[in-house]
Parts: structure tokens; C-alpha cells; sequence
């Protein structure tokens, strides 16, 4: 009750967000997984897609990629639906649906991400939802992680304060976790890091 109660609040939330933490040129992290996705056609699956930010831009910015965003928050699809069918994208589209009983066959996507969820999620629910992004991610593709991640500024550390008290309890855990550590306990290697503003996006390859 309680995780759907927030989840409740936050849809109504979630945007503004987005204006107040990854909006500065050059260090959103929504743009940055741009730079991760190749500009041929590329089959995407977005986990917990919250209010779609992700998907559309990835619409907006690569014409041939097709993009699926899964999410079991009934108010952040609807928020999403709204802003796709507002802009008139196509390529994109969104379904509800259980992030750790993916109902999509196995090796079906080029590219999987899952942005910023892990960090709600205890040992046992993290673990399956790792390992259906492994079970449907082709051999060849990529799985892109975004966490968020502890700033260093002032400035930064006063604004992080704001998530800080709108997460979950295991949130400054998560936070102190060795990722490289984490993720080989799941099965995977981190390719590659790229810093962004509060977040840091992880490619992860199957090991």
C-alpha cells in the first residue's frame, strides 16, 4: 500500500523533476543515453518507464529505433500516453506490465534499460529483474543502467537532499553500494560509465 501510495504522488511529481535535476545542458542523463544508442534500426525496451521521459526523446532523436516502456503504475502510464499521444509519436509505445515477469520472449530486445529503479528495490525483486533484462537482451545487445549517484558540489548535495527525502528507506544504502561489485553478483561486467547530473548511466555486458 504504501509503495503504491507514493507511486501515486510521484507521477504527479515526476516531471518536475526532471526540469529541476536533468535539465543543464550537456549533463542530463536522459540525454546522455542517447550517445549509448546506434542510429540503425534498434529494438529498445524501457523497464519502469515512469512517465515515458526516456522513450520519447529516445522517439524524438532516433528515428529508427522502435521503443516498448513497460511500467505497473497505472497513473505514470496514463501521464505517458497523454505526453506520446500529445507530441504524435510513433516507434514508441507503452504497457503495463510486471518488471520481474517480463512477458516478451527471450532475446527480443537490442537494448534494455532500467532507470532509476534498481535503487527502490530489495536483494530478491533487483535480482529478478536482472535477470529478465538478461533473458530478453540479444547476445550482442546492451543493457544501460541509470542510478542516481551522490554529487559533489554544494550546490548539488543541497538540491540531492530533495530526492533524498522523496526515496525509499534503503536509498543511502544503495547509494554507498560498490556497483562494479553488485552487478557481477547479478552476472554482469560494467563496460563502461558515463557522469551525469545526479546520476551516473552504467553499461552493463553479460559476463
Amino acid at each position: 500500500m504504501k509503495l503504491s501510495l507514493n507511486y501515486r504522488v510521484l507521477s504527479r511529481l515526476y516531471d518536475v523533476c526532471d526540469l529541476l535535476f536533468f535539465s543543464r545542458p550537456g549533463r542530463s542523463p536522459r540525454q546522455a543515453l542517447l550517445g549509448f544508442l546506434p542510429d540503425e534500426p534498434v529494438h529498445i525496451l524501457d523497464i519502469c518507464a515512469g512517465t515515458a521521459s526516456n522513450d520519447i526523446l529516445i522517439a524524438e532523436q532516433k528515428s529508427n529505433a522502435t521503443v516498448v516502456g513497460i511500467d505497473n503504475s497505472k497513473e505514470m502510464l496514463s501521464i505517458a500516453r497523454r505526453k506520446i499521444a500529445k507530441k504524435k509519436l510513433h516507434g514508441v509505445n507503452m504497457l503495463e506490465m510486471d518488471a520481474v515477469k517480463l512477458e516478451f520472449a527471450g532475446c527480443s530486445f537490442d537494448v534494455v534499460i532500467i532507470s532509476l529503479i534498481l535503487h527502490e528495490m530489495g536483494k530478491p525483486l533487483a535480482s529478478k529483474m536482472l535477470s529478465e533484462a538478461r533473458r530478453v537482451v540479444k547476445p550482442e545487445g546492451m543493457i544501460l543502467v541509470v542510478e542516481w549517484e551522490q554529487p559533489q558540489g554544494l550546490f548539488q548535495k543541497c538540491m540531492f537532499s530533495i530526492i533524498k527525502r522523496l526515496e525509499f528507506d534503503n536509498f543511502e544504502h544503495f547509494l554507498k553500494k560498490d556497483l562494479k561489485q553488485y552487478f557481477k553478483n547479478h552476472g554482469f561486467s560494467i563496460e563502461n560509465v558515463k557522469h551525469c547530473d545526479y546520476t551516473q548511466i552504467l553499461q552493463l555486458k553479460v559476463q
